[in-house]
């Protein structure tokens, strides 16, 4: 049996929805930042129940954007050690200043005393909703000072809800990704960002669009090409239609995946009682001396996984040693070396599922 990690299939209907679509995209000339960004923008910002959305060319570009309006001063921004590579890279490209934080071990986020580290650097947080899970921003509002910007990367978190509000509809800014491999996927390349002030996001449509002024020619702001184009915004409102289905479908496959595996020697991450997961990522941590070779046993098997993240976010931009990344991102390095992730795509069958536990099984039983 070969089980993907990921599954783009789409049917006939689609298909033929998609093609005509095209054709009227094309028949118009509108190709970049049209009418159908104007609706998916409308439209999920509706469904997230934020008041704006901003689509961007990537989450990428949407985080450049956000912190080139906000951090003017080029203060300090406290971001995880344990998150992807794009949350980095889109803020050294501009020469600014981060500084990694270790993670809580259980959640995968950044720790809940977080204020502690904040001092008189510190400009930006950027708090990282890893594989589903969501930090508690209202909560660290509480603690810090109003001066310093928190930002949100829910890349990972599309209709992920803590204390019963989605994530991004309660913030200044959020920064969603629709990469393919998201729960809410584009075709390519797309990413938006949402908040609630009305005076931001002029400033970031008008960022993206080289900080042209909306309808007389004048500079707003220096700003960049980071426009979403009508193809992905088509996909999108396509795909969104379907979310919470398939997000429904995801929290069934978590479950079950837990049922069965739970008298394993397995971690699951933590989910706290007032976050509700949109299941991104379902990983797994087990005994670092069983990791690799659980790893290529379940790919030998046919079983698609992956592993995020097996390199930490220092060792690219600041070329720490691991020796250094021991001691200074304990909880962060100990995941690296112990995580997995399963397949949790919204197309697994229960014989799929089925397969992927017992195999998982058999390896700790022959172990």
């Amino acid at each position: 049996m070969r089980i993907l990690k990921n599954n783009f299939s789409i049917n006939k209907k689609e298909l033929i929805k998609i093609n005509s679509s095209l054709r009227k995209m094309i028949k118009k000339g509108a190709f970049i930042n049209g009418p159908l960004v104007k609706k998916f923008e409308k439209n999920f910002s509706q469904k997230n129940r934020a008041k704006y959305c901003v689509g961007f060319s990537s989450s990428s570009t949407a985080i450049s954007s956000v912190v080139n309006i906000l951090n003017k001063k080029k203060k300090e921004i406290l971001i995880p050690a344990f998150s992807p590579i794009p949350v980095a890279a889109s803020l050294k490209n501009y020469n600014l200043n981060i500084r990694y934080l270790d993670v809580d071990k259980e959640t995968f986020l950044l720790k809940s005393n977080l204020q502690n580290e904040i001092d008189s650097k510190t400009g930006i947080i950027m708090l990282v909703h890893l594989f589903g899970n969501v930090f508690d921003i209202n909560s660290l509002k509480k603690k810090i000072s109003s001066k310093i910007n928190i930002i949100e990367d829910s890349s990972q978190a599309h209709f992920s809800k803590i204390n019963n509000k989605y994530v991004g509809s309660n913030s200044f800014a959020s920064i969603f990704s629709f990469y393919p491999t998201k729960n809410l996927f584009a075709y390519g390349d797309a990413g938006c960002v949402t908040t609630n002030n009305q005076n931001f996001a002029k400033k970031l449509r008008a960022y993206r669009n080289y900080g042209l002024h909306p309808s007389i020619d004048k500079l707003l702001n220096f700003g960049n090409n980071f426009r979403m184009d009508e193809f992905q915004a088509m996909i999108l409102s396509m795909n969104l239609k379907k979310i919470f289905r398939f997000n429904a479908l995801r929290s069934k496959i978590n479950d079950y995946y837990k049922y069965h595996l739970s008298d394993l020697p397995i971690q699951f991450q933590k989910i706290e009682k007032n976050v509700k997961s949109n299941n991104h990522v379902f990983s797994i941590v087990v005994d670092s001396k069983y990791r690799n070779r659980l790893n290529k046993f379940l790919m030998n098997s046919g079983i698609g996984t992956s592993i995020y993240y097996q390199k930490l976010l220092p060792s690219f931009t600041d070329e720490l040693t691991e020796t250094k990344l021991k001691k200074n991102f304990p909880n962060a390095f100990s995941l690296s070396k112990s995580i997995i992730n399963l397949p949790i795509h919204p197309s697994l069958s229960l014989k799929e599922l089925d397969y992927i536990c017992k195999k998982i099984r058999i390896f700790f039983k022959n172990d």
